[in-house]
């Protein structure tokens, strides 16, 4: 009796210490992980819906005008809702511009994390320039496609990523001062100035 009820009290201690040892040694830092974790991927989706924002108002407006033959009351419509997209696309930018540090810290890498700074900061520049709405939205449309394509298509889509991911890099190389942006078609192509010849 007095050897089965030791065991009893053995194993009941030590699956309390082993318990109370987890609860307090292990669970806080499994936890704060796990919050981390959650928060990354928090960071992650709320990036990848405002590229989603830009997208969805640049293929919205892309190349759509106005017709003469239109009534006033169908214009303004048109009009105010051009300008909510407008307002959507800037808030996206400027969000991501204000997120810059946690949106970079949420992947692993320091060639991912320099990629998406130098996207985000160009889409910040092309923002507070001087060129028309439409040039600046077909650089936003342009760039976020690429982006967008490279750091959410599916793992398997690899050359569909590889890809956008050298178009992206090609085409922030060409916005930083290696290339020029055409006026009248928004497209980026070298400049003379800096071509060696």
């Amino acid at each position: 009796m007095t050897t089965t009820l030791s065991t009893i009290l053995v194993s009941a201690l030590t699956s309390g210490v082993v318990a109370l040892g987890i609860e307090w040694l292990f669970k806080p830092r499994l936890e704060a992980r796990k919050e981390r974790l959650l928060e990354l991927h928090r960071k992650r989706r709320a990036f990848e819906a405002q590229m989603a924002s830009v997208l969805v108002n640049t293929a919205k407006w892309a190349g759509l005008g106005m017709p003469d033959s239109m009534s006033e009351t169908v214009a303004a419509r048109l009009a105010d809702d051009k300008e909510t997209a407008g307002r959507q696309i800037e808030e996206a930018a400027a969000a991501m511009n204000n997120e810059l540090y946690d949106v970079a810290a949420a992947y692993p890498t320091r060639r991912i994390r320099d990629i998406i700074i130098r996207y985000i900061f160009a889409m910040w520049l092309v923002q507070q320039s001087d060129r028309t709405q439409e040039v600046k939205w077909e650089i936003f449309a342009d760039l976020t496609q690429a982006a967008h394509t490279w750091l959410f298509s599916r793992a398997w889509r690899v050359r569909s990523r590889a890809r956008a991911m050298f178009h992206l890099m090609k085409a922030l190389d060409e916005l930083s001062g290696n290339g020029v942006i055409k006026p009248d078609t928004g497209q980026i192509e070298p400049d003379s100035a800096h071509v060696d010849s």
